[in-house]
């Protein structure tokens, strides 16, 4: 999915997040096989940045490989303007603050990493002045 991405961004500014939810989706599919319990909540598509829809699903990918096989569930989340938010049953964070931090300044994003009661939560966020 993550290549699929890819060339839909060589090809176009903004993506619809309907594609970064597809992705997610493809991955839980397998992620379920090994037995995490995998939630996706997408209440309207809409269209971001196409280098921001590939940082997210790279967030993704980034914290499903830290957190698994330690985590039991993740629940993913987006919304708009763009927010890509992901909760992981995990006592410390997989991920840390400054993750790709010059790449998130670049496109006006920013990342908050928090955790609480054995549980992780995730969000990269962009404002309507996110950069293409």
């Amino acid at each position: 999915r993550r290549a699929n991405l890819e060339l839909l961004a060589d090809r176009a500014l903004a993506l619809s997040t309907e594609e970064l939810a597809y992705a997610v989706r493809e991955s839980f599919e397998y992620l379920t096989i090994s037995g995490l319990t995998c939630e996706l909540q997408h209440p309207a598509p809409a269209d971001a940045p196409a280098p921001l829809v590939l940082l997210a699903y790279a967030l993704f990918e980034a914290v499903v490989e830290r957190a698994h096989p330690r985590c039991h569930s993740i629940c993913v989340r987006l919304g708009a303007p763009f927010s890509f938010e992901m909760a992981v049953d995990t006592e410390a964070p997989p991920i840390e603050p400054d993750w790709e931090r010059e790449t998130l300044r670049s496109l006006n994003a920013e990342l908050t990493v928090a955790a609480e009661d054995e549980t992780s939560y995730i969000r990269l966020s962009a404002g309507e002045g996110a950069k293409p």
